[in-house]
């Protein structure tokens, strides 16, 4: 095919998403390093997954999504406030225990909506009736970016009662009622408000944008940006830890306490201009995994699996080329204690 052909972009992007799952390639893993605010750590879009996690200077655990549910484990790992006496004081157990990073799975949302003070499960960082709901979803174009005429995005949740938020819309030929609403992109410095109160928002798609969008909640009093999205992005969904390591380190006015440095796997983006960049950038490793996918496409699958094989041979070598043969640590020990020096139970 020649170069101007639309397909080559097709076929390198499947190519590259393919091998990208093979292993921790160069180029496929990379660092993060921020200043977390609360215990809640949310990736990037362009970020998949954390493998390695590292708070304050000190190694943590990231535990798998099923072992908050563990018989005999930790339980829920709290994310109270720990306020005043009873139960609130209980539960919450940062800052005695839990060294662990837990995984939530994926929101479309960097923050949650406020919950009402008045909830007996969660308390907010703010008390009183300045952070109760019902809170309004505001959406801001990026003013400095002109959108197109007619481009929308659509929100779905639920409402302060828990039931599914719904709309109907007119397009000149009936009303059809629908999952969420839409809302307006428009271009300038303006918002356009959703008439209907959300408690949770459970998704959100818009098309390729100019330029970013953001979302906030609004009560009247408080307004609380909940995401900012890439104009790449059209259906977000963003990984989600918790860290209550870092939820008792907010309490502390040094902000060297909440350095988080990690290891993150990349999250397959395609490409789309001849500027971007490739994850994958080994052209041996491509040319290989292309013919793969066409064998595959074409039923050939002992021919698709020896290109394959190829392909990830190729990553592997320029991995041990890159990193070196050796990489240290071989093994990895989590603090504990023997079964002869058991601690003593009172």
């Amino acid at each position: 095919m020649p170069v101007t052909n639309t397909l080559v972009t097709e076929y390198i992007n499947n190519g590259i998403q393919e091998l990208a799952n093979e292993g921790a390639w160069p180029g496929v893993v990379d660092r993060w390093h921020i200043l977390a605010r609360d215990g809640h750590i949310v990736l990037p879009p362009q970020f998949d997954m954390m493998l390695e996690f590292t708070a304050d200077g000190v190694p943590l655990q990231i535990m798998s999504p099923w072992a908050e549910f563990v018989a005999y484990g930790p339980g829920p790992a709290s994310d109270l406030i720990g306020r005043g006496g009873g139960e609130n004081r209980r539960r919450w157990w940062g800052c005695v225990g839990g060294q662990d990073v837990f995984d939530r799975g994926e929101s479309p949302i960097h923050t949650d909506i406020p919950v009402s003070s008045g909830s007996s499960c969660v308390c907010t960082d703010g008390t009183g009736a300045d952070w109760d709901g019902p809170w309004y979803i505001r959406q801001y174009a990026d003013p400095a970016t002109d959108e197109a005429a007619g481009a929308y995005s659509t929100i779905q949740g639920l409402d302060a009662n828990g039931r599914m938020v719904r709309s109907a819309i007119s397009d000149g030929s009936g009303t059809e009622w629908i999952n969420g609403v839409r809302v307006e992109i428009t271009s300038g410095s303006s918002f356009v408000e959703t008439t209907q109160a959300f408690s949770k928002i459970t998704s959100y798609t818009k098309p390729e944008t100019n330029g970013y969008v953001k979302i906030t909640a609004w009560n009247g009093v408080n307004e609380v940006e909940l995401s900012n999205y890439e104009p790449w992005e059209t259906q977000p969904s963003y990984h989600r830890y918790f860290s209550p390591f870092l939820q008792s380190r907010r309490r502390n006015t040094d902000p060297c306490t909440r350095v988080v440095l990690a290891r993150v796997r990349k999250r397959f983006v395609p490409v789309s201009e001849d500027t971007d960049v490739l994850m994958i950038s080994n052209v041996l490793a491509l040319k290989e995994i292309v013919i793969a996918q066409w064998k595959r496409d074409a039923g050939a699958l002992d021919e698709y699996a020896a290109h394959k094989l190829t392909a990830v041979d190729i990553m592997r070598k320029e991995s041990v080329a890159y990193l070196g043969k050796v990489r240290s640590p071989a093994l990895t020990f989590q603090r504990g204690f023997s079964l002869g020096e058991l601690p003593a139970i009172r």
